[in-house]
């Protein structure tokens, strides 16, 4: 009885953290919404582009650190930071091209 009890109990706490953290992360890191492709319009980027560079910031950052807010830095900041994070992950040429334009964009954007 405790065994069912307690596998239950800790099925509720995943489920609990689970729900939890994919709301952290959204506001961390915020989608890819129509306010945010006419943002990047403006320097000529599209929605592709933009969901690679989120994709590659949730995927590819979270590998040695939990994703920093994107808001955390300004564009300066991040033009900064960028480059040596494209280094120390490994990314493409394009994985960092598309990492760039998400993050320049939604700090561009003060989201």
């Amino acid at each position: 009885m405790w065994r069912t009890a307690g596998k239950s109990l800790v099925c509720a706490l995943l489920t609990a953290l689970a729900v939890v953290g994919c709301a952290g992360i959204s506001s961390r890191v915020p989608p890819v919404d129509d306010a945010l492709v006419a943002s990047a319009a403006a320097h000529d980027i599209d929605r592709p582009t933009l969901e690679r560079g989120r994709k590659t910031y949730l995927h590819e950052c979270s590998r040695c650190h939990t994703p920093l807010p994107v808001s955390r830095y300004d564009e300066l900041g991040w033009r900064e930071i960028l480059p040596q994070m494209y280094e120390k992950a490994y990314l493409s040429r394009k994985e960092s091209e598309d990492l760039a334009a998400y993050l320049l964009t939604v700090s561009r954007a003060k989201r």
